[in-house]
């Protein structure tokens, strides 16, 4: 089966950024490599950044689809962090660039994802109506926690073990959010009665 337009532009990134900064990389330059018009690129990808969104995301999803929810929340952050080491290379090249903070947004979305699954099954396990507000609020606290500690991972040159990470954020965050959760419903409730 021959492949895709958008595939081909992707493997050839990949393989760019497994050897340069993304600020050497230009769309002329996976172009020539794929033998594609620049306006072959346009009609797929807006932008460099946006292909490397649109592999890196797509292939995570993928891997951790059935692995998001609660009580697969330790394999689940296993998933990510060994996705993000079995793409060091190509992370460092884009953390260590201009485009450091879209990779951070990007991972930003994905980190959302994870920690909200979380919230919610706590909130269920409990039984606990959590207010749109609180849940929101738990969701960026722990989102600062993430990207904090992801940043702390790409300067250290990722070579920390995704086991070792993962048993350790999942126990933070778990007793966490449950220690979290029924303290809050309590603060909502005196709240509302004062």
């Amino acid at each position: 089966m021959p492949k895709s337009t958008e595939m081909i532009i992707r493997e050839s990134l990949k393989a760019l950024l497994r050897e340069k900064s993304l600020d050497e990389i230009t769309v002329q330059l996976v172009c020539d490599e794929t033998c594609i018009s620049r306006q072959t690129f346009y009609n797929h990808f807006y932008c460099l950044i946006d292909a490397f969104e649109d592999f890196f995301s797509n292939g995570l999803f993928e891997e951790i689809e059935d692995s998001n929810t609660y009580q697969t929340w330790e394999r689940g952050w296993e998933l990510v962090l060994e996705y993000l080491h079995s793409h060091r290379e190509m992370l460092l090249h884009i953390y260590n660039s201009s485009y450091r903070d879209e990779l951070i947004g990007i991972l930003d979305g994905i980190g959302r994802r994870l920690v909200k699954s979380g919230i919610e099954q706590c909130a269920n396990d409990f039984g606990i109506l959590i207010d749109e507000r609180d849940r929101l609020f738990l969701l960026d606290f722990y989102m600062h926690i993430f990207i904090g500690f992801t940043q702390g991972y790409f300067k250290k040159g990722m070579k920390e073990s995704p086991k070792y990470l993962s048993t350790r954020i999942c126990l933070m965050l778990e007793q966490s959010i449950r220690n979290s959760l029924p303290k809050l419903k309590k603060l909502e409730d005196e709240e509302k009665q004062g």
